[in-house]
């Protein structure tokens, strides 16, 4: 079974910014992010080209159980809609 964690102070900063955002470790680590960071992210579908900030309010940690690994084949790529505390 695979466990998707974000900390309560995390969760609580996300739930009260609008601007707010989270992301997995993996994600966060490659791009050199940290909680609290401004994220500009680029919206080129429509229209005019146009430029959003987010805040990083809180990084997934992600837990991986033993019996999960064995019996799924489970490859260490996750993608997921919803994350739960």
């Amino acid at each position: 079974m695979t466990e998707m964690r974000v900390p309560d102070d995390e969760w609580n900063s996300f739930m009260k910014d609008r601007q707010g955002a989270i992301a997995g470790a993996s994600l966060a680590k490659r791009f050199g992010w940290k909680v609290g960071d401004r994220i500009p992210i680029i919206n080129a579908l429509y229209g005019p080209t146009k430029t959003w900030d987010f805040v990083l309010d809180g990084i997934i940690k992600t837990i991986i159980r033993a019996e999960t690994r064995a019996s799924s084949g489970y490859s260490g790529n996750i993608s997921t809609r919803r994350c739960r505390r």
